[in-house]
């Protein structure tokens, strides 16, 4: 399997609680294609 590096830049207004939810979806996305995530750094 390939390798690949993402960053997902969101609203600096948004609140820690909204924050969350989001990067669940995009975490939820890549296991459901069949991708797997090796590392999380959140820079919050």
């Amino acid at each position: 399997m390939r390798h690949y590096e993402l960053m997902v830049i969101l609203d600096p207004e948004l609140e820690e609680r909204t924050v969350t939810p989001s990067l669940e979806t995009y975490l939820k996305i890549i296991k459901e294609s069949g991708g797997r995530v090796d590392k999380l750094d959140v820079w919050g």
